[in-house]
């Protein structure tokens, strides 16, 4: 991803006019989001909230732009009471011996601990089936995204794939750049008919080393943040609200939603708060 970021601010492709980003879950990675609490919309906001914001982040920084206008579609495909055999949960399921989306929630003595044997203190199921009853977060989603300077973002995600993985083309003035997942390669293309791979630095650790570096940035400040990977409060709300914005227009049959919009109605307090009756006195 920073070797993303590295070539745009060379401007090798010139300035960016547009984005695709074809997110694909894997159906066993996607399935875990339909079988815990995250597929009920109101706690989790759906998977362009508690997923993809973290796309939109790296989107928006790459081309150093805040979002104006959202519009989207997105319906449940695959997942939800869509198939017929299904039941309430994996515990006790009577298809979990053909079933390729069986969880067994007691086989692993932690998970046991934290979830099957907690039950009765909070009644919540770790192991929900992903094909019940009670999901309303949807598994299928194109969002377009139009940002401040003119680029125009086509973002699509998917839940039930063979395997996970994210491919990203960018157009600029000049030529284009394409990189398949966080592991590179990243091609340049160019007008003039050139061509360059660039190969991405390989480390180690979770996210790919990405996230000790992150820390040492932060709490160390041995590293020092040349590529402006920190991002600030209003970075993190510019890519939640893409996300909001999105979940907005689709209950809205694919209208445009303004992200400045959005914002004034957030910053208004509600009728009859106590933030309210403290502005007028």
């Amino acid at each position: 991803l920073s070797t993303v970021k590295e070539i745009l601010l060379s401007r090798a492709i010139g300035r960016i006019l547009s984005v695709n980003c074809d997110y694909r879950l894997s159906a066993v990675h996607g399935g875990e989001y339909f079988r815990r609490w995250h597929r009920c919309k109101e706690k989790s906001g759906g998977l362009l909230v508690h997923k993809a914001t973290h796309h939109f982040d790296i989107i928006n920084w790459w081309l150093d732009d805040e979002p104006a206008e959202v519009s989207a579609a997105g319906s449940r495909q695959f997942f939800g009471p869509l198939r017929e055999k299904r039941g309430r949960r994996c515990l006790d399921c009577v298809y979990k011996s053909d079933c390729s989306f069986y969880y067994d929630l007691a086989a692993d003595p932690l998970r046991r601990q934290l979830y099957l044997e907690s039950e009765a203190s909070d009644g919540y199921m770790r192991d929900v089936c992903p094909f019940s009853e009670g999901t309303d977060i949807e598994d299928t989603m194109q969002v377009c995204v139009r940002y401040g300077r003119g680029a125009i973002l086509g973002y699509s995600l998917t839940a039930y794939n063979p395997e996970t993985v994210m491919k990203v083309s960018l157009k600029g003035t000049e030529g284009s750049l394409e990189v398949e997942s966080a592991t590179g390669p990243v091609i340049v293309r160019l007008h003039n008919g050139t061509q360059q791979v660039y190969t991405v630095a390989q480390a180690s650790g979770s996210h790919m080393g990405g996230d000790n570096r992150l820390r040492r940035m932060l709490f160390c400040g041995d590293v020092p943040d040349k590529l402006g990977q920190m991002a600030d409060s209003r970075a993190g709300a510019m890519s939640l609200l893409i996300g909001a914005a999105a979940n907005i227009s689709i209950t809205g049959d694919g209208r445009p939603v303004s992200v400045d919009e959005l914002l004034m109605e957030m910053r208004e307090p509600p009728a009859g708060s106590i933030i309210g009756r403290d502005k007028e006195a």
